[in-house]
């Protein structure tokens, strides 16, 4: 628990990945930022939905601001910018 509160934070889909905690990491991370912070989060995951992180967020006072799903040539890349509802 920091004392400290940012304005942003940056987020990769391989940290999410990696720890296995989908929904713990997006609470975690939503922690860290002050009252106009902003979560810059992106991933390259297929598989993940929006859904999924609507859902994450659910217990948490924030919202998706702007999603984009990019794919081409059978590669996806997720960028999203979260924010304090």
């Amino acid at each position: 628990n920091p004392k400290d509160k940012f304005d942003i934070v940056t987020m990769v889909g391989s940290t999410v990945q990696e720890i296995g905690y989908y929904k713990e990491i997006f609470k975690k991370a939503t922690s860290l930022l002050n009252d106009s912070g902003e979560l810059y989060y992106s991933s390259v995951t297929k598989e993940e939905t929006k859904e999924q992180l609507i859902d994450a967020l659910k217990d948490t006072s924030y919202i998706i601001a702007d999603y984009r799903r990019l794919e081409k040539y059978g590669l996806v890349l997720i960028v999203c910018k979260i924010v304090q509802a």
